[in-house]
């Protein structure tokens, strides 16, 4: 399977960050540590924090670490955390980089914008190409980049036309974003059905759509039960 894709650079002036106490982790672990949005348990997930990944402490309360992720405030449990020195950045003002990635999915449109600390995909559909797996033509780009994707931060989705949402599912299990962008209107589709449930699969993904938030009074029930329900059960399965 081929991967193609236009690459722009882009240099944006960089702020100096000193280095300060982070909150990681425990060493050794093998999954993904849940953040919330409150200090309970039985609080909304928040997305994830991933074996090597950090952020930056902002408070300790009784079981909890206060900490922020994309400028939210989250909270992670301390029985599966710890703190360390985050790693220093250049105090020397500088430029970051900032790379736009057209990925070629035929007719369709999949966008990527990475950054040294945060990657976003834009749209992953094609009327051409229905692949899936590593045949899929976002992932095959995305197994390309170097050095390695591991993860991606936010994924959006403007509008669930083929074009723009078929291969999405795909990377949703794939990469796992901690959150995701939805237009919030509705096509009952393969390809858009199957990014719900693909979205719906992973708990810790914090959902947004422009009609209900998941911080909001209008919570998304991302039960399995209660999305198959919604995408209507006379529809064959895909």
């Amino acid at each position: 399977m081929y991967a193609i894709g236009l690459v722009v650079g882009l240099r944006l002036p960089e702020r100096a960050l000193l280095a300060a106490d982070c909150v990681a982790p425990l060493a050794g672990a093998a999954s993904p540590v849940t953040l919330r949005t409150s200090p309970v348990a039985t609080s909304a997930a928040r997305g994830a924090l991933r074996p090597g990944e950090s952020l930056p402490l902002v408070a300790s309360l009784p079981g909890w670490y206060q900490t922020r992720l994309n400028g939210a405030t989250v909270f992670v449990a301390k029985r599966s955390t710890t703190i360390s020195t985050c790693a220093p950045t250049t105090a020397t003002p500088g430029e970051a980089k900032y790379e736009l990635h057209a990925i070629d999915v035929g007719t369709g449109l999949s966008v990527l914008v990475r950054g040294a600390d945060f990657a976003v995909l834009y749209d992953a559909g094609s009327n051409d190409d229905l692949a899936r797996g590593d045949d899929n033509r976002t992932i095959a780009y995305l197994n390309t980049l170097q050095p390695p994707l591991q993860r991606l931060d936010h994924v959006l989705l403007s509008h669930p036309h083929r074009d723009h949402v078929e291969l999405l599912p795909d990377v949703v299990t794939r990469l796992q974003p901690s959150e995701v962008w939805n237009s919030g209107a509705f096509n009952n589709i393969c390809g858009y059905r199957n990014f719900l449930l693909a979205v719906a699969a992973l708990p810790s993904v914090k959902y947004h759509t422009a009609t209900a938030d998941s911080d909001s009074q209008e919570d998304v029930d991302w039960g399995r039960r209660s999305v198959t329900k919604t995408l209507n059960p006379n529809r064959p399965s895909c």
